[in-house]
C-alpha cells in the first residue's frame, strides 16, 4: 500500500503501548480482532468512547510510520459523528484538528486533536448520541505547506474510506446498560442512518450479526471499552497473567461474561422495513441523515454481568458493506 503513514487498527491490543499485527499494508482489514470500525488507535479524551456534558473533550489519534525515515510535519484531522451506519462524509458534527508533529521511523506518535475553542459538549450536542457515545473518523497526512511532496491529503467534502485508505481510521462502538429487572422487555436504542452517496446500487438491507466470542475472555478492545465504564473494574485471574472484568453490584462483584445466546432485532426507521434482511430502496430526495431506532430483545435468561454483542450494518445488493458498520455492546446490570 502506498505511503508510510497509517492509523493502526490494533495498536496496543496484544501488548499495551506496543504495535499489533497491523503494519499498514492490510487494507481492507478483514480481521475481526478488532473489526475495522473499532480502530484501537482512536479514542476520546476523556471517556474513550463516550463524551460527557460540560467536560472539555479532545480526540487522541495514534499515527504509525512503517518507513525507515522520519515522517515530518504530520497533521491529523478528526470528526465526531452521531453514531450510526452508512456513508459518513465529513465534517460530521464537530471537526477536530491537531498541531504539526513528526512520526519516527518504525514508530508512532499520539496526536491530540481539538476544536477551536476546545469543545465542551452540551446536552443539545449529545441529544442523538445515546448518552454521549461517539463515532469518530480520523485522517492523517503531511502538510503541503512544509513538505514538497506530501503523503496523504486533507479530506474536503468527500466520503472517507477508513477500511480502504491506511491514512484513515474509524471507531464506532456503543455500549448500552440494561437493568436486570427490565432485561426481558424489548430495549430500544437510537442511531443515525447515513444513506449512500453512490446510488449505483439500488437495493439495500440492514443486518445485525450476533458476536459469539466462543471464549471465556473478551478481546482487548471490548475490555478497554468496558473498564472505562463506572462500576466496572479489572481483576487478575492468576491464569497466564490474564485479567477479567467485574461488575460492581450491591451483592458484591459479578464477573462480566460473554453471552452466547443471540438477541432478536427489529428496526424502527421511517421508510425502512422493520424486518432485518428485507431489501429496500431509498427515496429520491431523502435526507442525508435519517433518525433511526432498533428494538433489541435479549434472551429471557439474561443474567446480571452478561454482555451481548452484535454488529449492525447496511449492505448493498452486491454484498458490500455501505460505509461504516457499528459495534454494539449491551451489558446487563443489577
Amino acid at each position: 500500500m502506498t505511503g508510510n503513514l497509517f492509523i493502526s487498527m490494533d495498536f496496543g491490543l496484544n501488548t499495551p503501548e506496543q504495535p499489533g499485527t497491523d503494519d499498514g499494508t492490510q487494507r481492507p482489514w478483514t480481521s475481526d480482532k478488532p473489526v475495522w470500525y473499532s480502530n484501537n488507535s482512536i479514542r476520546l479524551d476523556p471517556g474513550v468512547d463516550i463524551a460527557t456534558i460540560d467536560q472539555p473533550t479532545h480526540i487522541k489519534v495514534r499515527v504509525s510510520n512503517k518507513g525507515a525515515q522520519v515522517m515530518e510535519y504530520v497533521i491529523v484531522e478528526a470528526w465526531f459523528f452521531n453514531p450510526g451506519i452508512g456513508d459518513m462524509t465529513p465534517p460530521g458534527f464537530q471537526t477536530f484538528v491537531s498541531g504539526l508533529a513528526d512520526v519516527p521511523a518504525g514508530g508512532s506518535t499520539v496526536f491530540i486533536c481539538d476544536t477551536d475553542p476546545v469543545w465542551v459538549p452540551s446536552d443539545t450536542d449529545l441529544a442523538k448520541t445515546n448518552g454521549g457515545h461517539a463515532c469518530i473518523i480520523a485522517n492523517c497526512y503531511q502538510s503541503d505547506e512544509f513538505v514538497a511532496d506530501p503523503e496523504g491529503s486533507s479530506v474536503v467534502d468527500r466520503p472517507v474510506a477508513p477500511n480502504g485508505d491506511q491514512h484513515q481510521g474509524q471507531r464506532n462502538i456503543q455500549i448500552i446498560k440494561v437493568q436486570k429487572a427490565v432485561a426481558s422487555v424489548p430495549q430500544r436504542f437510537s442511531y443515525t442512518t447515513y444513506p449512500p452517496t453512490d446510488f449505483s446500487h439500488h437495493e439495500y438491507l440492514v443486518s445485525a450479526t450476533h458476536v459469539n466470542p466462543r471464549i471465556e475472555r473478551f478481546d482487548p478492545t471490548t475490555e478497554a471499552v468496558l473498564v472505562s465504564q463506572e462500576g466496572v473494574e479489572a481483576f487478575e485471574t492468576g491464569v497466564n497473567g490474564g485479567s477479567g472484568l467485574n461488575l460492581i453490584t450491591s451483592g458484591g462483584p459479578v464477573e462480566i461474561r460473554p453471552a452466547t445466546d443471540p438477541p432478536t432485532f427489529e428496526l424502527r426507521t421511517e421508510g425502512l422495513p422493520r424486518e432485518l434482511g428485507a431489501r429496500f430502496r431509498f427515496e429520491e430526495g431523502r435526507a442525508d441523515q435519517i433518525d433511526s431506532e432498533m428494538v433489541v430483545q435479549l434472551p429471557p435468561d439474561a443474567e446480571v454481568g452478561s454482555l451481548h454483542s452484535f454488529d449492525l450494518g447496511m449492505w448493498a445488493d452486491n454484498g458490500e458493506l455501505v460505509g461504516s458498520g457499528m459495534h454494539v455492546l449491551v451489558l446487563v446490570t443489577e
